[in-house]
């Protein structure tokens, strides 16, 4: 089932061009993501969708409290910037 990977990485390109706002961007993909059925996925797809997903689940928008970063919360720019090295890692993969 690569069309969920496909829809995935569509959100995902949106958000790094400055497409989507994060909070938009935040809740299609989560809404997506976890309506997903086990299987709906490539098995080499899983780990990075997954890392995308558990990013989300300690993102918050900026700017982020002392406080949080110290309890491992990033924030929106932060996020961007992961998210860019991470899909520049995994880009040459196909769909």
């Amino acid at each position: 089932m690569k069309w969920a990977a496909r829809q995935l990485r569509s959100q995902l390109d949106q958000f790094l061009l400055g497409g989507k706002r994060f909070e938009e961007f935040r809740h299609d993909f989560l809404g997506q993501y976890l309506r997903l059925p086990e299987n709906a996925l490539p098995s080499g797809e899983r780990s990075f969708w997954h890392e995308v997903y558990r990013l989300l689940c300690v993102t918050t928008q900026d700017p982020v409290s002392e406080a949080a970063r110290n309890q491992g919360v990033i924030g929106e720019a932060d996020l961007r910037e992961r998210l860019q090295e991470f899909r520049d890692e995994e880009h040459s993969r196909p769909l």
